[in-house]
């Protein structure tokens, strides 16, 4: 991936992100970031990368989306199979720690940094408060191969350290962009996004064969509602706090019952390999 300097995101009628394995704490990184626990992605260990600990203070503007509209999926996701290991995590997780994962999200709505392009501290102290599911990143966090492998892989320490669980990274495609699926791999990415509109998303991690919903919502009532209607995650809220906040009040309201969070979290996990 050539250097590029990003100025928002877009979201296209086909928004692929391609990506890398995801990385367990005790890794090492040789220029390719490995998963050797789970033999269906990879089983080769490499070289753990340079640590880096600052993020980015320079300032740019997070990019919002389309106002979702309703759609009629039921609230169980039969294509999968909650897994021993991710019913046993869910078990033990806080509630609002569950609601964090059902996120989809920037960098820099997560930590407030207006363009991020390393994972320290200040990511460390907002995973620590919202250990989300998943994130996207785009051009502006991107400066070059190595800077990604070590901002990725850092990632992926900090959710460890605090979730035991990977993160889903994911890369948006600027205008004109196009992808190298294995240099993006290298680079860190492990999730593959799809949409036909915009709102409704198909999230895929690498080389995986089972998909997650993912829908584009705007704010709390309708993050709440796709929840209830079956979404497994939430993409891109406007306000991710208080849309998270909305959600949290959803479910200790019994608006959202205890066990549609925690099968829908049961899947995320699932399919992150736990």
């Amino acid at each position: 991936m050539r250097n590029r300097q990003g100025s928002g995101l877009l979201i296209t009628c086909e928004l692929i992100v391609l990506g890398l394995v995801i990385v367990l704490t005790g890794l090492r990184v040789t220029g390719r970031i490995m998963h050797p626990e789970k033999t269906e992605i990879s089983n080769t260990k490499t070289e753990n990368p340079k640590a880096e600990t600052n993020d980015s203070d320079t300032t740019n503007q997070v990019a919002t989306q389309e106002t979702p509209k309703a759609d009629t999926n039921s609230a169980n996701n039969s294509d999968i199979t909650i897994s021993d290991g991710a019913s046993s995590a869910v078990s033990s997780m806080s509630t609002e720690d569950k609601v964090a994962q059902l996120f989809f999200i920037t960098p820099e709505q997560l930590t407030h940094v207006g363009q991020v392009v390393a994972s320290g501290e200040s990511t460390r102290k907002s995973v620590n408060q919202y250990p989300v599911g998943g994130l996207l990143y785009a051009a502006k966090n991107i400066q070059n191969a190595d800077q990604a492998k070590i901002m990725f892989y850092n990632m992926q320490q900090i959710m460890h350290e605090k979730m035991g669980a990977d993160v889903f990274v994911a890369y948006q495609l600027g205008e004109g962009e196009s992808a190298d699926q294995d240099q993006l791999r290298e680079e860190g990415i492990n999730t593959t996004l799809k949409t036909d509109n915009n709102i409704d998303y198909s999230l895929t991690f690498l080389q995986g064969t089972t998909s997650l919903k993912a829908k584009n919502v705007k704010n709390g009532v309708e993050a709440v509602k796709a929840i209830t209607e079956g979404n497994d995650m939430l993409f891109l809220p406007e306000d991710f706090e208080g849309t998270y906040q909305a959600v949290l009040e959803g479910v200790q309201s019994g608006e959202i019952t205890q066990e549609v969070l925690d099968n829908t979290v049961g899947r995320i996990l699932t399919v992150k390999g736990i």
